[in-house]
């Protein structure tokens, strides 16, 4: 039975390319809907909606992807 050399390493997986680009678009799509839905709250304030119409908007941009029915 052989032992491998002292000087052998093996990288984490959090070191790898992929692992790197999944994070980083992770980041930035988590980004992209935090603030698509401040856009559409200040939208609607622009309209001339109130603060109901602001909660019914979010609420709708929010309930696809609270159910899984």
């Amino acid at each position: 039975m052989t032992t491998p050399p002292a000087t052998a390493h093996r990288r984490p997986a959090w070191v790898g390319r992929n692992y790197t680009l999944l994070t980083t678009a992770a980041v930035v799509t988590g980004l992209g809907n935090s603030g698509a839905l401040i856009a559409a709250a200040f939208a609607v304030l622009d309209a001339g909606g109130d603060g109901t119409d602001v909660g019914l908007v979010a609420a709708a941009r929010t309930a696809p992807s609270c159910c899984s029915c």
